[in-house]
């Protein structure tokens, strides 16, 4: 059984780590500038030796993250949302100066992007139509301008956006046109 360190990380759960058999040559480095752990090493030291933190000087360290990763980008609903008219969209959060791309649809489900542009992200539209790409500011905020057509007895749009970048992608915004 290797040892292993468990530190508490309010408010949003836990960490940890654990030691392997195999070393790189140097020791392994630890800091904890809020002293949570109440050892010297409020700056980086080498794990057990300098801050006596572990079971080992001659260990490495492996871990594993676990969790989902909370999308930053934030979308707008359509405005002003009238037909035969133009309408713009907005989306903040996106990677500066990265590409965004904003798809709409006329369902929500469950569609998984292939090709060579984020593929395997899940998008929350199906079928997906893509309105356009469009480079956000030095703030990361991206917004488009399009036409919406009479579209007959339809309402609801379904709008979503993709930061190319990262492949984060918004909630999927319901418009009422």
């Amino acid at each position: 059984m290797t040892p292993s360190i468990l530190i508490s990380s309010s408010p949003n759960g836990q960490w940890a780590w654990s030691t392997v058999i195999f070393t790189t040559l140097n020791e392994w480095q630890f800091q904890d500038p809020a002293n949570l752990t109440g050892n010297p090493c409020v700056t980086w030291g080498d794990g057990f030796t300098d801050c006596g933190v572990g079971g080992s000087s001659a260990l490495d360290l492996q871990f594993k993250l676990l969790g989902e990763i909370a999308s930053p980008l934030e979308l707008d609903p359509i405005t002003p949302g009238v037909k035969r008219n133009v309408n713009s969209m907005s989306a903040i959060g996106a990677i500066p100066e990265g590409q965004v791309a904003f798809v709409w649809g006329f369902q929500t489900g469950s569609l998984i992007v292939g090709g060579h542009i984020c593929n395997g992200t899940e998008l929350g539209i199906k079928p997906v139509q893509l309105l356009g790409f469009v480079t956000a500011d030095g703030d990361g905020a991206a917004e488009i301008m399009f036409y919406i057509p009479a579209l007959g007895d339809i309402s609801l749009i379904y709008t979503q956006a993709i930061d190319i970048d990262t492949c984060a992608v918004s909630d999927v915004i319901e418009n009422i046109v």
